[in-house]
């Protein structure tokens, strides 16, 4: 059975501080798994070969706030958080992607000023490294009407807990299996 993971985040009712935790949503509901090894809010991961690669992310600091460039994995099989190489550059706000087997990341914010950061990394796995490969061609520094730039993600979702808990809910007035059903539903969305 697949399932979707709550990583990170900030805790209900608390300023920008960053959390380790992490929830596991499937059709009997929320279970807590291992904590990743540094709190995060603001992060960006996606699935590759079996496991979650998470990276970047705000942490709150005496002053402000400390953007993020360490990157964790986690085994689902182990239940488990490793460390792994540290991107290029710190970000948050970013997206990352598997494409053709391969783990990007793109776009994010480089700073609490909301420096736009345009590069491209991807991750190689059998060197532990992240690689600059490109930047996000941008011409034109557009200001929009809020008199914020654009920023660049790709392939990016937030859930809320509350949105998946209400499918919890569901199993009360419906059988198991339409409740099953309904994971699958929405698992598909993500997978295509």
């Amino acid at each position: 059975m697949q399932h979707l993971y709550i990583i990170g985040g900030t805790n209900s009712g608390e300023a920008i501080n960053g959390t380790c935790s992490v929830a596991r949503f499937g059709p009997e509901g929320f279970e807590t798994v291992a904590g990743m090894n540094e709190a995060r809010h603001n992060a960006f991961g996606a699935a590759m070969n079996g496991k979650i690669y998470v990276a970047g992310g705000l942490q709150r600091k005496e002053r402000g706030c400390k953007v993020l460039c360490t990157c964790e994995v986690y085994s689902p099989s182990t239940d488990e958080w490793q460390v792994i190489a540290s991107l290029n550059v710190p970000r948050h706000s970013a997206s990352m992607l598997c494409f053709k087997g391969g783990l990007y990341i793109v776009g994010g914010l480089r700073d609490n000023k909301r420096s736009r950061e345009l590069s491209v990394e991807m991750f190689y796995v059998e060197e532990n490294e992240w690689k600059k490969k490109s930047n996000i061609p941008v011409t034109c520094e557009h200001v929009g009407e809020d008199g914020k730039k654009p920023l660049y993600k790709a392939c990016f979702a937030n859930l809320h807990r509350s949105v998946l808990s209400k499918l919890n809910t569901l199993e009360s007035k419906i059988s198991r299996d339409a409740v099953r059903a309904q994971m699958r539903v929405l698992l598909q969305g993500f997978n295509s």
